[in-house]
């Protein structure tokens, strides 16, 4: 059994997984809500309340090393630690204090993580990988089962809530805003082939809550219907009459967001504003929500190539 630890711009989580023969398997998850980003000052530089934040949950994960007999733990950080100007100095602080090496990972390389763990569970021939994190948005196309073209945005859903949103649902004027800001971010994208009809492969939290939530606006109030809603595999326009559905009735869909996602009250319309602009830029037509992604691309590196 391995341990990862993903310190990110909203959450650190550590994981155990079962990874034998190919074959990755969750045993436990446990979430660290710890909003890195929020410690972050003008100055570029996480502040020392953020990194005692940190180290404080990384001494908690020292603790599960020594209960939980692992064949390794490996960390890795991404926007969290990618956009700071004191990184190296956390990185530092962590390994003296905890004994934990951190592997800060670069956009692109985030990115291709995110496509290996998004494949590993589905496989897929053609398609656009998408995982929507606190601090950015990485995308990458694939043909024939092999990335075309890696992206990485700077800019996720923790980062449009703390620029762009003054209370914690966006208001219409903000989501305008918003619309804007993540047009210019996305707009730069080109695919070098043609990607239009292909699914989308969506990475993270925000993709299997905003998945939760269209289902339970359908049960509730009927809305969201027009078009088809797999468990597995969905329409893309459902994403965006979820989207319809919250400028409409705002109070309406506040309170299932409150009900069933209350830890992402403040981040799931941006994740939803940033998703469809993706989806709407190269034409995918279908959403495949993947549990795979960054972590279970980056295990599977870090253990095939251990001895290396």
């Amino acid at each position: 059994m391995y341990g990862v630890i993903d310190i990110g711009s909203n959450t650190v989580r550590f994981l155990i997984y079962n990874y034998e023969k190919g074959r990755i398997d969750k045993i436990l998850s446990k979430k660290y809500v710890v909003g890195l980003m929020n410690f972050v000052g003008s100055d570029r530089k996480l502040n020392e309340e953020g990194i005692r934040e940190l180290l404080d949950v990384m001494n908690e994960c020292v603790l599960f090393r020594k209960l939980i007999r692992l064949d390794d733990i490996f960390v890795f950080a991404t926007a969290a630690l990618r956009g700071v100007d004191n990184s190296d100095e956390i990185i530092a602080r962590v390994r003296d204090e905890t004994g934990f090496a951190i592997d800060l990972l670069s956009g692109a390389k985030e990115a291709e993580y995110a496509f290996d763990g998004a494949i590993s569970e589905h496989g897929g021939s053609d398609g656009v990988v998408i995982d929507i994190g606190g601090g950015s948005t990485e995308i990458v196309c694939f043909r024939n089962g092999k990335r075309i073209s890696v992206d990485s945005v700077p800019a996720g859903t923790l980062t449009i809530y703390n620029r762009l949103i003054s209370g914690v649902l966006p208001q219409p004027a903000e989501i305008i805003n918003i619309s804007q800001y993540v047009e210019r971010k996305i707009g730069m994208i080109h695919a070098p082939v043609d990607m239009t009809g292909c699914d989308a492969y969506w990475v993270g939290g925000t993709g299997r809550a905003v998945r939760k939530i269209i289902q339970e606006i359908r049960n509730t109030s009927g809305a969201c219907a027009s078009h088809s809603l797999g468990e597995d595999v969905y329409d893309a326009f459902c994403v965006s009459d979820f989207l319809d559905f919250y400028t409409r009735n705002p109070n309406e869909c506040a309170k299932v967001l409150v009900k069933y996602v209350p830890d992402r009250l403040h981040t799931i319309i941006p994740g939803v504003l940033l998703f469809s602009r993706v989806a709407r830029h190269f034409g995918l037509k279908n959403v495949l929500t993947s549990t795979g992604g960054v972590r279970e691309g980056y295990l599977i590196d870090k253990v095939n190539n251990k001895d290396n």
